[in-house]
């Protein structure tokens, strides 16, 4: 510890010698500006001068806009400048407000049954009242009943051959669903890109559960092609 004391007081005396023979030699060697250096910048300095009192009293400039065409007409540049940030902050606007809301369906797969709950994202402008989704009908089938209540929103089909389809359309916050799975064939997928997840009890029967980015659907009937084809336009809603 007293040897890095003695290095360091060493190092700072060294220090004050170099600066104190530098300012020696300094002041034994003044140095002195040439006489047409010493012309150059008074002549410098006088021009500078007469620019100054020129610039004191001379008469103020007219402003005149820069003027540019727009659309067919000419403009002022500092309009143009003003609605270039109108337009700008209108297409921030539009940008936030098009931002669409998404479902993702998390699914948990167990031996007997799935779970299956909506997670909504991006939901500020999400209704929270149902707004109903018409799809029409598949081919072959006619509109036989729907309702809407505080539960969700219903439609249903016939064909001629009897057979019945239906859907659900239901608001994600708070639901969750338990399907059984015990004998029948599950599948997850996409329909045109959204979430879904198709249970086949048999040949025909299906259930379908999936999501437009705004509402949960529970797609259901004893027709599979029929079936999957009602769940396919409704994915096409959004």
């Amino acid at each position: 510890m007293t040897e890095n004391s003695n290095l360091q007081k060493a190092l700072v005396q060294v220090m004050n010698e170099e600066l104190w023979d530098l300012e020696q030699r300094a002041k034994a060697m003044p140095h002195i500006f040439s006489r047409e250096f010493e012309e150059k910048m008074q002549r410098l300095m006088e021009a500078r001068r007469k620019a100054r009192a020129a610039a004191q009293t001379a008469p103020a400039k007219e402003f005149k806009p820069v003027r540019v065409r727009l659309f067919g007409r000419m403009v002022r540049r500092s309009v143009v400048v003003i609605l270039t940030a109108v337009l700008v902050l209108a297409t921030a606007v539009v940008g936030i407000a098009i931002v669409k809301p998404e479902i993702v369906l998390m699914i948990k797969e167990h031996i007997t049954h799935w779970e299956i709950t909506p997670i909504q994202e991006n939901d500020e402008s999400v209704s929270s009242e149902i707004v109903p989704v018409r799809v029409n009908p598949p081919a072959g089938f006619i509109l036989i009943g729907e309702e809407l209540d505080g539960i969700g929103y219903r439609r249903s089909f016939r064909d001629e051959r009897g057979i019945e389809i239906e859907y659900s359309q239901k608001l994600p916050e708070g639901l969750s669903m338990v399907i059984d799975t015990e004998g029948i064939s599950s599948e997850k997928t996409k329909l045109n890109g959204r979430d879904a997840a198709i249970f086949r009890h048999d040949e025909n029967s299906t259930t379908i559960v999936l999501e437009d980015g705004e509402y949960v659907f529970i797609v259901s009937g004893d027709d599979y092609e029929a079936t999957l084809e009602l769940a396919e336009k409704i994915s096409l809603h959004s």
